[in-house]
């Protein structure tokens, strides 16, 4: 099944057509594209025609040719083979449990339904000035200062490019910036961008924009990018820092701050050990799961909702090719979901309806890490991680690939088995995490 073209992929590929844009930049390193020679051509709203929160939103005829796109002032555009999307690396981590005020009534951990809810959830409740006071030398309350749409002023700045290790020198003239929110303290300033999904890489220029405005205003205060996302119940925040403020691509994770809402996550160990030994090992159905990022696939459940196919969930989690299937067949291996045979689309099953109705609780993570402790690979895995010293390191991949090979008759050879132990490092991790 081949998916149809978009309106933006069809406009865009008649504006590579028109000004021969590969070509130029093949002669010149880039192409510089007006906003009004957008809609001209392509008959659409520049700015739906350039917002492209991930490499997968980029339009076929960029993503080919390792091309992407950034304004440089509030009516042009540069195109080139710029590295301007971050890899967005989630870890598996244990959240801490906090409460808002008993005076709120309005909002609560079941009501939360956009980004903007969820800051202000996570700022009643402590999560915000948490994260801000770990982040900086002081312990103080933080206030909701700039947020929305600004002139970037001027700034120049340095990106790196693809395939080289060259670096590419851009002007900004008062350029568009959007900040989600912006909170204060006493000696940090947070820059936030918010999403309720995770991506699998995200546009560096929502970040960094707004720090080199910010930058540029002269505060004395330690300015602080964090990518903020509520997926399954958890408020995540990974907080950043620029190595050179001068350069775009220096982008690099500091931190990472896990929070729920109410809820205890405590199952202990010893229960799950006890799961372990005396679940029902099942026989695999399906395709073994090359899925590493297990919070992502719990995301998944709620995102179908609606019948989905591979192409639908490319788009909403920026993944690259194939990877749709990766974790849409993950989903089927815990019979969460099951393929159609001829729309090709992910459903949840009735096993996956029942869990995507419970909150991120004990409850739900019970039946969770039994469906994931009936296989026997990863049962063997998870009993490994103890066998280990508690740790993933020391041989313990090399130990699961070779069971892999061994054990899963549908994984020939060594040549996909270490991507497979991956992904089983990545879901055992997740047990340890939700445990006491």
């Amino acid at each position: 099944m081949v998916r149809e073209k978009t309106k933006t992929e069809i406009g865009w590929e008649s504006l590579f057509d028109k000004f021969n844009i590969i070509n130029e930049i093949s002669k010149n390193g880039y192409f510089e594209i007006t906003a009004g020679d957008i809609k001209r051509i392509s008959n659409r709203e520049p700015r739906l025609m350039t917002k492209f929160d991930n490499t997968r939103q980029l339009p076929e005829i960029m993503r080919s040719n390792k091309l992407s796109i950034l304004p440089n002032t509030r009516g042009t555009y540069l195109i080139g083979k710029f590295k301007t999307y971050k890899k967005f690396d989630q870890l598996e981590k244990k959240p801490i449990v906090k409460t808002l005020p008993q005076e709120i009534q309005s909002i609560g951990s079941k009501n939360i339904s956009s980004e903007a809810v969820a800051l202000n959830a996570a700022k009643a409740s402590g999560m915000i000035d948490y994260v801000l006071n770990k982040s900086g030398e002081s312990s103080s309350s933080s206030y909701l200062t700039l947020s929305g749409r600004m002139g970037s002023g001027d700034f120049n700045y340095k990106i790196g490019v693809k395939g080289t290790n060259d670096l590419f020198d851009i002007n900004v003239e008062n350029s568009q910036v959007e900040v989600d929110a912006t909170y204060e303290g006493l000696d940090t300033i947070g820059i936030f961008e918010a999403k309720t999904k995770l991506p699998e890489n995200f546009i560096t220029r929502q970040l960094y924009y707004p720090y080199r405005v910010y930058g540029n205003m002269n505060m004395t205060k330690k300015i602080i990018p964090i990518f903020f996302t509520y997926v399954d119940d958890i408020f995540s925040f990974s907080t950043y820092k620029f190595k050179r403020d001068d350069i775009y691509s220096s982008i690099e994770k500091v931190d990472q701050f896990d929070f729920i809402l109410d809820e205890n996550l405590d199952i202990s160990i010893d229960e799950i050990k006890e799961i372990a030994r005396n679940v029902h090992l099942v026989k695999d159905s399906g395709i073994f799961p090359q899925a590493n990022s297990f919070s992502r696939i719990l995301d998944m459940i709620d995102f179908l909702k609606e019948p989905k196919d591979k192409y639908d969930l490319e788009e909403e989690y920026g993944f690259a090719d194939r990877q749709g299937d990766y974790y849409g067949n993950a989903l089927v291996y815990l019979g969460y979901a099951q393929k159609g045979i001829r729309d090709k689309k992910f459903a949840l099953t009735s096993k996956g309806l029942e869990i995507r109705k419970m909150p991120n609780g004990n409850t739900r993570n019970r039946q969770i890490i039994k469906d994931i402790l009936s296989h026997a690979t990863f049962n063997y895995a998870f009993k490994l991680f103890f066998e280990n010293e508690c740790s993933f390191e020391n041989g313990y991949q090399e130990k699961v690939t070779k069971y892999i090979v061994d054990n899963e008759r549908d994984i020939k050879g060594n040549s996909v088995a270490p991507r497979r132990a991956s992904s089983v490092k990545h879901w055992v991790s997740w047990i340890i995490s939700v445990a006491e």
